[in-house]
C-alpha cells in the first residue's frame, strides 16, 4: 500500500516493485530468525569464538604447570556447554598434582561459562623441551629452556 501511495504522489512507477522487494526480504529475514533461534537450541553447536577464547585464557594462566593442550572440542546443547580437551603435563607431575591443576582449570572455566561440563584428559609431555615453559627434571638434565 505504501508503494502504491508513493507511486501515486511521485509518478515514478519503479518505486512500487522496489518497496515490494524490500518488504519481501524483511519477511524472509523474520522467517529465518523465527526458525533459526529455536532450532539452534535443539541442535548441538560449537561455542562462539569469545567463549572458546575464555577457555583458552583459563588454560594459559597455568603455563608454568601445563606444557600445552590440544584436541579442544566445544559444543553447546541447549543452555549446557561441553568442553573436552587433552592437557599435556610434565612427566614428573604426580597424579595428585595433575588432578589439582585440572580442578583449578575446570573451576576457572566454570566461572567464565556457568552451566558447563568440562572433561580433561591428561597426557605426558613429549621430548619437545625447547618449546616448553615448564621446568622439569628433563629440561634440567638437557640444559634446555
Amino acid at each position: 500500500m505504501v508503494g502504491l501511495a508513493v507511486v501515486q504522489f511521485t509518478g515514478i512507477n519503479i518505486i512500487d516493485p522496489i518497496i515490494a522487494i524490500g518488504v519481501a526480504l524483511y519477511i524472509l529475514k523474520i522467517g529465518y530468525d523465527t526458525i533459526h533461534k529455536p532450532l539452534s537450541g535443539l541442535v548441538d553447536t560449537k561455542l562462539s569464538h569469545f567463549q572458546e577464547e575464555a577457555v583458552k585464557s583459563s588454560l594459559m594462566k597455568h603455563d608454568r604447570q601445563v606444557v600445552g593442550y590440544h584436541e579442544l572440542r566445544t559444543r553447546r546443547a541447549g543452555s549446557q556447554y561441553y568442553i573436552d580437551l587433552h592437557l599435556v603435563m610434565d612427566r614428573d607431575v604426580s597424579v595428585e598434582q595433575a588432578h589439582e591443576v585440572c580442578d583449578q582449570i575446570e573451576g576457572e572455566i566454570k566461572m567464565e561459562l556457568p552451566e558447563s561440563s568440562v572433561t580433561i584428559h591428561i597426557e605426558p609431555c613429549s621430548d619437545e623441551c625447547e618449546q616448553c615453559s615448564v621446568i622439569c627434571s628433563r629440561q634440567q638434565a638437557t640444559g634446555s629452556g
